[in-house]
């Protein structure tokens, strides 16, 4: 009987200890490093610097648009949705 992680070097399963195998076997494929994880500059591949973050600019923008739906009267807001979706329907359709 031999162990799926490394056949051709356990032959006697009966006498070794499940652990130590496999903390060996972990440490044998760690791989130590000593720089960080991404040390990148914020550079695309033309070497432009990257966009800025708009994440919040659309969030206001969003939120404005929200706003005003959000104040009109229920029974209207779902008559513009249920508009909404026979028109997207009929667009695709």
């Amino acid at each position: 009987m031999c162990y799926a992680i490394s056949p051709c070097k356990l032959t006697d399963t009966n006498s070794l200890d499940t652990h130590s195998v496999l903390e060996s076997i972990i440490q044998k494929h760690a791989v130590s490093s000593t720089s960080t994880a991404f040390s990148g500059k914020g550079h695309t591949l033309g070497g432009n610097p990257a966009a800025p973050d708009v994440v919040d600019d659309v969030k206001q923008t969003l939120d404005k648009a929200s706003a005003g739906f959000t104040q009109i009267d229920p029974q209207l807001q779902v008559f513009l949705g249920l508009i909404g979706l026979y028109l997207l329907f009929w667009y695709f359709g």
